[in-house]
């Protein structure tokens, strides 16, 4: 079969959503055959030379298109192994024999549901491996027909840094898919699955499931990856698949143009002798049985149609209940995101005191979080983490630090004494202290403890009154009369509105017309996105600054805007880059519909510094 046809065939049985960012393979033989098609006296003319250029933004953007779907893709599926393991875990440990609440019926009830999760989770990493697998086919293919068509040798140098790419390193994914289907043996018992095979009489596979769509990735993986005469070394190597694969299985289970070779009530399936044999991992095979809430089929005549037909849940019932679990977890959203608005509010109007525990209670709570990240499996398995009472007392010591700060007008001193005590808590810990454990504390001290106390410098610190602002005039004595308005209330304000405004920007604009990604770093997070947000956050920063009077020109508000929306982005995107790290999709769950602490402050880490220094230094030395 022709690559071409194949490819097509392979999208039509993929997943919905996955179905535009496989290669534009048609669009790319028609940019080749353009190029080849210009005559011999007009290479290097105007013309051929824009068809080529084309031809290479083109592959480039493949390339990055396939990427960013891979990591995404890949971030999701880690988050969701971890889930997983938890949850069996959870299941174990609750209704289990030696649980706190032993049921069998509770637990056989809880392991049903995480035996579909397993399998489609499983279905889904085989369906990454064969993305990855015929995109690079594909793309070898195309340069393969470049250089024949133009006499070129793209392909070699091309191919070279494909081998590069984040979507062709699939060594993640193939641990994870060992570990799934370890899972599986463990979750499926041998004598659990012999048993299983009385309980159901019949076994139907719906035409748009994961199992349906994991074959189809097989079967092609197999044929893509075939030795024959066309085998080349830019080919994939062959797919010899081991006798623990579960390929023969599947293969076995779709084996529908002779439905009498299958024995449904068994699960066993015949060879062309006559012979019944027992299928490889049946135990997989009898979890998508469980999972895929079959009908009863009562004639196997009509098998055929009621294959093609299926019986899992419409896609229209599955979607209304994600779409109305979305809209529920976005008003969980909007609802404590208003209240933690009205709080902070509140807190940074008080000052003083009030805003100095405020912000203490805050980073005791996102340093707990921080170390928790740190012992997580992602960087555990890179290093020995801090122990656990050095953990303690770092989360002390930078909730102490914006106290400190307060007291003492200055930063040094808190962040020197931690140092030291820290440095005294690995040394007289058991056994040899490694420097990974140092890095890791120190920077914790830093993130969590020494950036927040610039916020407390930049709102208490800088007490000198605004009394340009209009607002300090109508102010209630009741709330401290005009004293309460001081360069520190106004630049916090603005700050902290700056970066609202980033943030909801770059969210609503990425969602509805985000299409490039900016970082691998979050793939979900797009250039049109950030654009957007930097310009929301200018637009704040100057309307603050006339309606506050602070700054006094727009050239000092467009700076001070700046400032706050780099300064956001990286804060984010370093969380981003710790959580991608410990393999979790929040640091925590602390807050209902937006995960923890970290996730909620850390655009605002590293912006306090940026802000204080710009109204301590930037605007005394230029007078705006």
């Amino acid at each position: 079969m022709k690559f071409g046809k194949r490819l097509k065939r392979q999208i039509e049985q993929s997943l919905p959503d996955w179905r535009d960012k496989f290669l534009s393979y048609k669009e790319l033989k028609k940019l080749v055959r353009l190029i080849s098609s210009a005559p011999p006296l007009l290479n290097g003319s105007v013309e051929y030379g824009k068809a080529e250029r084309e031809f290479m933004y083109c592959l480039n953007n493949e390339i990055e298109k396939f990427n960013a779907f891979f990591m995404e893709q890949e971030e999701d599926f880690i988050i969701r192994h971890k889930e997983l393991q938890q949850m069996i875990q959870r299941v174990v440990d609750t209704w289990g024999p030696n649980g706190t609440k032993p049921s069998d019926t509770a637990y056989k009830q809880e392991m049903g549901k995480i035996r579909k999760d397993i399998v489609n989770f499983h279905g889904e990493m085989v369906l990454l491996m064969n993305y990855s697998n015929i995109n690079y086919t594909g793309l070898a293919k195309i340069l393969k027909k470049y250089d024949k068509r133009t006499g070129g040798v793209l392909r070699l140098p091309f191919i070279q840094k494909v081998l590069e790419q984040p979507f062709f390193t699939t060594d993640l994914i193939s641990k994870l898919v060992k570990e799934c289907e370890s899972s599986i043996d463990w979750v499926f018992p041998a004598s659990e699955a012999q048993g299983i095979h009385a309980e159901r009489e019949a076994i139907t596979v719906p035409g748009e499931g994961i199992f349906r769509n994991t074959v189809a990735a097989l079967l092609t993986m197999q044929e893509i990856r075939r030795g024959s005469s066309t085998y080349s070394h830019f080919s994939l190597p062959p797919l010899n698949l081991p006798e623990s694969d579960i390929f023969q299985s599947l293969q076995d289970c779709f084996n529908f143009n002779n439905p009498a070779k299958m024995n449904l009530a068994g699960y066993a399936f015949a060879n062309d002798d006559g012979t019944l044999v027992k299928p490889k991992h049946q135990q997989l095979i009898a979890a998508v049985a469980r999972a895929e809430q079959p009908e009863r089929i009562d004639h196997l005549e009509n098998i055929d149609e009621e294959v093609n037909k299926g019986t899992q849940i419409s896609v229209e019932e599955n979607s209304g209940s994600e779409h109305q679990q979305k809209a529920g977890q976005l008003k969980k959203r909007v609802i404590f995101g208003l209240g933690i608005g009205v709080s902070v509010g509140g807190v940074v109007l008080a000052g003083g005191w009030v805003f100095t525990m405020a912000l203490s209670a805050a980073v005791f709570v996102g340093a707990r979080e921080y170390f928790e990240l740190v012992r997580s499996r992602g960087i555990a398995a890179g290093m020995t983490p801090p122990p656990r009472y050095v953990s303690r007392v770092c989360s002390v010591i930078c909730a102490l630090m914006p106290i400190l700060t307060l007291y003492f007008g200055n930063i040094d001193i808190s962040v020197t004494s931690a140092a030291f005590v820290v440095s005294i808590a690995l040394l007289l810990q058991r056994g040899n202290p490694r420097f990974a454990q140092l890095s890791s504390t120190m920077f914790g001290l830093f993130y969590c403890g020494y950036l927040p106390c610039f916020w407390v410098k930049l709102r208490c610190g800088l007490a000198a009154p605004a009394l340009n602002t209009s607002v300090t005039a109508s102010w209630p004595l009741l709330l401290g009369g005009q004293t309460q308005w001081t360069v520190g209330l106004l630049a916090t304000l603005s700050s902290i509105s700056s970066i609202i405004a980033a943030d909801t920007y770059a969210f609503i604009w990425g969602k509805a017309f985000g299409r490039t990604p900016l970082t691998s770093i979050s793939p979900k997070k797009t250039w049109e996105g950030a654009l957007a947000g930097f310009a929301g956050c200018i637009a704040t920063s100057i309307i603050l600054a006339k309606t506050l009077s602070w700054p006094t020109s727009v050239l000092s508000a467009v700076a001070f805007g700046f400032l706050n929306y780099f300064g956001s982005l990286f804060g984010d995107l370093t969380e981003s880059m710790i959580k991608r790290d410990a393999g979790v999709k929040d640091s925590g769950s602390l807050i209902p519909g937006h995960g923890g602490i970290l996730d909620r402050v850390d655009s605002y880490i590293f912006t306090g510094a940026l802000a204080y220094s710009f109204v301590k230094i930037f605007l005394p030395l230029y007078g705006v």
